[in-house]
């Protein structure tokens, strides 16, 4: 008998426990656009970010026109209220110009030789990287329940 009893509270609370843990649809959203531009020319693959207070980033990357839109968690939008932003946009390193699954060994070995005497450079920021640094204050974008206030201009100099 009380196996039986023992049983069935499991049965009714582990379901209702699993249903408990997955009503929230994350923090408040409002959809958010802009434009970054740098030195007055439209700012292309820049990767934008929105930090709000608490919660999680909000990420967009810029097109051809400048233009972009910030998503949080696959959700269109970012948190309501005073967030600091940052913008960076990086440059190609220059370790090979061809594929590694097109190459040859003799052409690995070749690059190889051809670059013992050149410094390997990684990605380097196509500007200021004062703009990545989002606690520095320099960007900051006020997003509002009302999404039609929310399209941010951020022109880089």
């Amino acid at each position: 008998m009380k196996r039986s009893v023992v049983l069935w509270l499991i049965l009714a609370v582990v379901p209702l426990s699993v249903l408990a843990g997955c009503g929230g649809d994350g923090p408040k959203l409002a959809k958010v656009a802009g434009k970054v531009s740098y030195k007055g020319q439209p700012l292309k693959g820049a990767n934008v970010k929105f930090y709000p207070p608490t919660g999680p980033v909000a990420v967009g990357i810029s097109d051809d026109n400048g233009a972009f839109s910030m998503n949080t968690n696959g959700r269109a939008g970012a948190s309501l209220g005073m967030n600091k932003v940052s913008v960076t946009k990086m440059t190609a390193g220059t370790a090979g110009t061809q594929p590694a699954t097109t190459m040859t060994p003799d052409d690995m070995r070749n690059m190889a030789k051809a670059n013992m005497s050149k410094a390997n450079t990684g990605p380097k920021s196509e500007i200021p990287e004062k703009y990545g640094d989002a606690d520095s204050g320099l960007l900051t974008a006020d997003v509002n329940a009302d999404a039609s206030q929310n399209e941010f201009v951020f022109e880089l100099q």
